[in-house]
């Protein structure tokens, strides 16, 4: 049996499709946990209106995505977990392709973000450590092995070691929660090439937001979940920078200097090149904050960044041969302090 597990909050308006997706699969062994996480609208009544045996309707205060799927998790009966989100949807069949893979630790399928299928599209069964190991860097890095929807997870492993969501965590708990699984799975059963699995496409940015004292949070515990892959499947990890510097999410990416980005770059990439270091701190931090100054109106504010980017600039020659063509010529001018010169060639980048 698959337990399908989903958190609610404030879902009013997609819960009951979400709901439907489920009751309309071809595969029927499963049961529904929903988890309404202290909803303010009419979600928790819509859940308690139907009246199926294999669906039960969980309410708590609320806490978190998080703790809404560990409570969903502490329930369940199911030889597998399935988590969908509320905003979410599945394809009839999406249980049947899943439950293909039934036997391996882990079973991911593809799926749609908004209309748009996810670029990646593998199939293979790794069904030993070894074959896992193999392949291991190359789903990391595709994004594979981060989301908790989308793949059945086997309860025994869950169970057996206590994985759970860190409730602490706002952002990439999900990364988090993957990678202790994988620290003890053993088989991995993939077909991304089914895209069964409807995502709901995120609004706007993405409101994370995070502080510096978050970010580092999140990527110390990746750190660690990735020195224990390596020793679990004994095999060197070539994980992208992205995956374990999430500079991106944010609030003020200019806090630190680059070289002070380099210093933390090497605490995380302890493999990794000068080089490599200082072409992504460009690539994201300096190429972002570019692109949000020409997008700011307010010339108050356009004025504070510019200040803030010189200050950031404390390595200019590095820096220079670390950006690419389009950007780097306009590090001169910031240290100059030359701030029209620098905005309108902003404006036409």
């Amino acid at each position: 049996m698959i337990s399908v597990i989903i958190p609610a909050y404030n879902a009013a308006g997609t819960i009951r499709r979400c709901i439907q997706s489920v009751l309309e699969q071809t595969y029927t062994e499963w049961e529904m946990i929903i988890v309404d996480d202290g909803s303010k609208d009419d979600t928790l009544g819509i859940c308690q209106s139907y009246d199926d045996s294999r669906i039960r309707v969980l309410h708590k205060e609320n806490g978190g995505v998080s703790s809404a799927r560990n409570m969903g998790l502490n329930l369940a009966q199911g030889d597998y977990i399935a988590f969908i989100d509320s905003d979410d949807f599945i394809e009839t069949d999406y249980l049947q392709h899943l439950s293909h893979g039934l036997g391996y630790d882990i079973v991911i399928t593809g799926f749609y973000y908004g209309a748009v299928p996810e670029a990646s599209c593998f199939k293979f069964q790794l069904s030993d450590k070894q074959k896992v190991s193999q392949e291991l860097s190359k789903l990391i890095n595709a994004d594979q092995l981060c989301f908790p929807w989308g793949r059945l997870f086997k309860r025994s492993i869950l169970e057996q070691y206590q994985i759970r969501f860190d409730e602490q965590m706002r952002f990439a708990e999900d990364n988090v929660f993957n990678w202790e699984f994988l620290c003890h799975a053993e088989s991995i059963y993939i077909d991304s090439t089914q895209k069964d699995y409807h995502k709901s496409a995120d609004e706007g940015e993405s409101g994370y937001n995070l502080s510096f004292e978050e970010m580092e949070y999140v990527d110390s515990q990746l750190f660690k979940l990735a020195n224990r892959l390596e020793l679990y499947y004994n095999v060197p990890l070539n994980l992208g920078t992205k995956q374990l510097m999430h500079v991106l999410f944010l609030k003020d990416m200019l806090q630190l200097t680059a070289s002070q980005w380099y210093e933390y770059y090497k605490k995380y990439h302890t493999k990794g090149t000068k080089s490599e270091g200082y072409s992504f701190i460009m690539q994201t931090i300096y190429y972002m904050t570019l692109a949000k100054i020409s997008q700011t109106k307010d010339k108050s504010i356009k004025k504070q960044m510019l200040k803030q980017l010189d200050c950031f600039i404390d390595k200019p020659l590095t820096m220079l041969t670390s950006s690419s063509i389009k950007t780097r010529f306009l590090i001169p001018f910031v240290k100059m302090k030359l701030n029209g010169i620098v905005l309108k060639l902003i404006n036409k980048m």
